[in-house]
Order: structure tokens, then sequence, then C-alpha cells
């Protein structure tokens, strides 16, 4: 008798694999026994079908070695053995046997596939939350980017106004350079009169030290002259005040008494 819930033997292990823990599950549940009672040492027959009917599951279902079934279930690798191997003989004269042990077969892979799209589920939506704070993360980097080429443009604008700056206050330096040895050659020429005059006040205006000492010497001239100015005015008036005077006497005496 062929047995229907068994896969080729190149496909048994490309469906989910159930765990042992659900397999002892769904046996206790349907053969209505505790799993404390399914794993005990006892051996009554109630408890020795379902017990065998777990490793034989175990054993087809799974890829676990015949050690860790029998660690799962409390037995050793060849109670295992016997117990996969009278399932495997029974079911191949008990067509009804073998129902239940195909309806619980389907039962187990549809348990593990359940948890396997769980885990898909979770997967995805781990994958999901992973993207959203990826795409988050790359906003941020984004934002990160503009603001550093926002302030690298800002920066680039300062410089080049700094540049400009200092480009016009070179030629602006230059320029008053220029002029100065300019004024200082006219004034090395020049001879005393308006022109001259003109030329002083320009170099005082550019404020360049090699002009202090004709500014001073300008400022006591311009000191000179005012105190000769002065002076002249003072004697003016003094001589305009004598002749008022002879005018006065002169007139006076010319009058009969």
């Amino acid at each position: 008798m062929s047995v229907a819930f068994l896969p080729p033997e190149d496909e048994i292990f490309v469906a989910p694999q159930p765990k042992i823990a659900d397999i002892v599950a769904l046996v206790c549940a349907d053969y209505d026994v505790s799993r404390l009672e399914l794993l005990s040492p006892r051996r009554m027959k109630s408890l020795v079908e379902p017990r065998h009917v777990a490793m034989f599951l175990a054993c087809r279902l799974t890829a676990r070695s015949l050690p860790e079934i029998g660690q799962r279930l409390r037995r050793d690798h060849t109670t295992v053995i016997h117990g996969r191997d009278a399932i495997a003989v029974r079911i191949a004269f008990d067509r009804a046997f073998a129902a239940r042990v195909e309806r619980l077969a389907r039962a187990c892979r549809l348990k593990a596939a359940e948890t396997q799209l769980t885990q898909t589920q979770r997967q995805l939506a781990e994958a999901e939350r992973l993207a959203e704070a990826a795409e988050e993360e790359n906003c941020r980097i984004e934002e990160t980017r503009q603001e550093i080429a926002s302030l690298l443009d800002e920066l680039n604008a300062a410089q080049l106004r700094k540049l400009q700056s200092e480009a016009q206050a070179a030629q602006c330096a230059a320029t008053l350079e220029r002029e100065a040895r300019e004024l200082a050659a006219r004034l090395a020429h020049t001879g005393p009169g308006r022109e001259r005059d003109s030329l002083i006040e320009r170099a005082l205006a550019l404020k360049d030290p090699r002009f202090d000492e004709l500014a001073r010497r300008h400022a006591f001239r311009l000191r000179s002259v005012d105190t000769h100015a002065e002076r002249a005015a003072s004697e003016g008036v003094a001589k305009a005040l004598s002749r008022l005077s002879l005018i006065f006497k002169e007139t006076h005496h010319g009058q009969p008494s």
C-alpha cells in the first residue's frame, strides 16, 4: 500500500519543515493525551501509539537527526528507530491508521506553512520598517547634503567678495601710491604760489605718511600768515583811529569860540 502523505525522497526537505514541538502538540491533540504523558516513561498502549506516531512524523517531515529527535522526545535514538519502523509497517496494512497518520502529516505541514508565513510576514514588516527608516535616513542625508552645499555656496560667495574687496583695496592703494608719487614729483619742481598750495592740499588729503613733514610746514606757514594778517589789520585800525583823531582836532580848533 502506498503512503500518499510521504513526499518523494528528493522533495522531503523542500517544503517548510514543522517543528518537533508542533508535531508533538498536534499528535497529543489528535489522541487526546497531554504532552507530559506522551513524553513520560510510561508504556501504556494509549501512550505508545501516539509516541511512535510522533517519532515517525519527526523522522519523515524534519531534517533532524535521530539523536536530536530522541532528545526532544526524551528517548534514545534506538527507540526512535523502533517507533518509526513500527508505524511504517502498520500503515502498510491498516488503511484507517494510514489515513489518520496522513491527516496528521498534512496538519503538521500546514502548521509549518503557517509558521513560515507568519515569519515571512514578520520579515516583510521588518523589511518595510527598515526600508522606511532607510528612506528617512536618505532624506536626512539629502537635507544635510543640501545644507552643506548651501554653506559651501555661501562660503565661496564670501571668499569671492573678500577677494574682490582685497583686489579693490589693492587697486585703490596702487592708485593712491601713484598719485602720491606724482604729487611728490610735482611739488619738488613747483615753486610757491597757488598751484603749489593746491598741490599741497591734494597731498594732505591723501593722508600719506611721507607728507607728514609737509603738513607740519604748511600748518606753520598758515599760522604765520594768519598772525601777519592780524598784525596788519591791527596796524591799519590804529592808523585809521589816529587819522580820525587828527580830523577831529582840526575840526574842533577851526570853530569860533
